[in-house]
């Protein structure tokens, strides 16, 4: 009887194991299914150009352009006329010059936010593969566990049905024992034959 205990508590543990890696291995498997991907910022996302400097640029070469041509418009006309085409000219080269320097602003912008979001895909990459991984390795433990539990269960079973199997013919001899001394065993009589059981 110790026996059939025995086998029938490894089956138990058996289909308890079986049970807890089918439930682990479907909740792993959600966890990978419903995976959130990080969503990171760029630090330099919302840098803009400063106009600051060339602003105020601007509006000292308007205030000198206007007293030059105050002064020249004293001077003459023929002052006025060779005069205008220099201060034009002045105006022009300065407002390249602020033309050029904000866009070399604006590239040093682009330049960071395009080597921030690099720096974020490969730590966004390397955290959801670590993250991932550690989720697949779950899985397979979980896996594990359910076939373990499986080949538990069936060698619980077919423990126990061989110690059914022996303690059966042991009953069976024990029978056979008592019914050639003409003793029943059980104490029953089959009603159609007359016989013992």
């Amino acid at each position: 009887m110790a026996a059939a205990t025995g086998a029938l508590i490894g089956a138990g543990l058996g289909a308890a194991q079986t049970i807890g890696g089918m439930i682990g291995k479907n909740k792993a498997k959600d966890a990978i299914n419903n995976y959130e991907r990080q969503d990171l910022n760029n630090a330099y996302d919302k840098l803009t150009v400063s106009t600051k400097g060339s602003d105020l640029a601007k509006e000292e070469t308007q205030l000198a352009n206007s007293t030059v041509i105050d002064a020249l418009s004293t001077a003459g006309t023929r002052a006025l006329l060779g005069g205008v085409g220099k201060v034009t000219q002045n105006t022009n080269n300065l407002n390249r010059q602020i033309g050029a320097g904000l866009d070399e602003q604006q590239k040093k912008i682009d330049y960071a936010v395009a080597s921030d979001d690099a720096r974020i895909r490969q730590m966004q990459e390397r955290r959801e593969e670590s993250d991932l991984a550690g989720l697949g390795q779950e899985y397979d433990y979980q896996r594990n566990q359910f076939m373990q539990g499986i080949g538990a269960l069936g060698q619980g079973a077919i423990s126990a049905a061989n110690v059914w199997g022996m303690e059966r013919e042991d009953m069976q001899d024990s029978i056979g024992s008592t019914a050639a001394l003409g003793l029943n065993p059980s104490g029953l009589i089959n009603p159609l034959t007359g016989l013992a059981y």
